[in-house]
């Protein structure tokens, strides 16, 4: 059976979360990066604590419901005791709340190493692509997508569950003739290398989204495609200012983009988008939550994406494409 996606936009997941969460019966798995909830200015976030907190839904039904703050987790399963309420919680699904990272853990170097994956599964539907569940990021534009396909489903909880085990492994997952998952795991950046083979390999044109601009290799591959007379339109935020480092490698990426590839289009928005695509020729696409971008490999950051050829999913993409561009 080929899978069916549906992409859908920042507010309409939320919705999504918040209007399947009290008939979830069988399954409410989330993760996610920075997830904040306890107190949280975000009503959808306080409603699912609230919920998940009382381990059962209005049918008195047990909620099986795992949360996982992926920088928080590591600290925990080392300690003896904790390993084996995790060990137990895990086995039996029920409700895991693990939230507030140290302070000093969020004003330094929080992006080594990190889990960057964003994956929700409730009952029979599963979700996947770069929006986090953190009050802030209500207002950013940024996509998911989702499908009630099994075997979407069943490699999303393997992912889910290799990632608590700390087992990810960089690799091309086949669903069918049509889509391919992508893990990177550590060094192993294959979206990273993937998006720079679509640009390559670009005849007609290429729509290049993320919430950086393209970094200098990037850039480069940008600069041939016009070159070879392909339409490149580039569409990041306008600024990058979530601390200093961001800041500069933000502004520098975009200078360096205008000197290399003038003949490109680009757009920066007065409005955060965290949305991370690439679209060669119409016809194929590279969605999920990696930045494409050199920092990933510095960093080892483990992400997910899916490369597809499905020409519904690159007609819904384009469509939010076009939304960004005439919001």
């Amino acid at each position: 059976m080929k899978p069916k996606f549906q992409v859908i936009s920042t507010k309409n997941y939320f919705n999504l979360l918040k209007n399947n969460l009290l008939k979830v019966k069988k399954l409410f798995l989330v993760q996610s990066l920075y997830f904040e909830i306890k107190d949280s200015s975000n009503d959808i976030i306080s409603d699912i604590y609230k919920h998940l907190t009382s381990h059962q839904n209005k049918d008195k039904v047990p909620m099986k419901a795992l949360i996982i703050d992926d920088f928080s987790l590591s600290s925990l399963i080392t300690k003896p005791r904790s390993k084996q309420v995790l060990t137990y919680l895990l086995k039996k699904q029920v409700a895991l709340i693990i939230n507030h990272m140290p302070w000093w853990q969020k004003i330094t170097m929080p992006y080594i190493k990190r889990n960057h994956i964003k994956i929700s599964l409730l009952d029979n539907l599963a979700c996947f692509g770069g929006i986090n569940l953190s009050s802030k990021e209500t207002k950013y534009h940024d996509l998911m997508i989702c499908s009630k396909n099994k075997k979407v489903r069943s490699f999303l909880k393997k992912v889910i569950h290799q990632s608590i085990a700390q087992n990810l492994r960089g690799k091309l997952h086949k669903l069918d003739s049509q889509n391919h998952f992508i893990i990177d795991h550590k060094k192993r950046q294959l979206s990273y290398a993937c998006a720079n083979f679509m640009i390559k390999k670009a005849t007609k044109n290429i729509f290049f989204v993320s919430q950086f601009p393209p970094d200098h290799k990037i850039s480069w591959q940008l600069k041939n495609a016009v070159k070879k007379k392909v339409k490149v339109t580039v569409i990041t935020p306008r600024k990058n200012n979530f601390n200093l480092v961001f800041y500069l490698i933000h502004k520098l990426n975009t200078i360096y983009l205008k000197l290399t590839a003038k003949e490109l289009k680009l757009i920066q928005t007065p409005f955060m988008v965290h949305a991370k695509l690439i679209i060669v020729d119409d016809k194929l696409v590279l969605v999920g939550s990696a930045n494409m971008h050199y920092l990933g490999t510095v960093a080892q950051t483990s992400n997910l994406m899916l490369l597809s050829y499905d020409k519904d999913l690159v007609k819904q993409v384009n469509r939010f494409i076009k939304k960004l561009i005439k919001p």
